[in-house]
């Protein structure tokens, strides 16, 4: 089984992030879902919160996100969003 797959981000405007991840959490409409290499394939309606990507170094990344849909397939995890942005950094 491959320690990572690949994790796409796209908004209507741009595509926000795409790389090598081992674990995705995913905020879905009803709870928080997480991804890892070898899931099974689902459909599910994103929600609002934070999806949080850990990728192949280890390093953490979080976008805030808001609607849309992820999919999990056997080429990786897409998530189409309505909107995704990096969180505002605190002071």
């Amino acid at each position: 089984m491959a320690a990572t797959f690949e994790c796409s981000v796209v908004t209507p405007e741009a595509e926000v992030y795409r790389g090598q991840v081992s674990y995705v959490v995913v905020p879905a409409h009803d709870g928080e879902i997480g991804f890892a290499p070898g899931r099974a394939p689902i459909l599910l309606q994103v929600g609002a919160g934070s999806l949080r990507m850990t990728d192949e170094s280890g390093s953490q990344k979080t976008l805030a996100v808001s609607g849309g849909f992820a999919q999990m397939s056997a080429s990786g995890l897409t998530v189409l969003a309505d909107s995704a942005e990096k969180p505002a950094a605190s002071a």
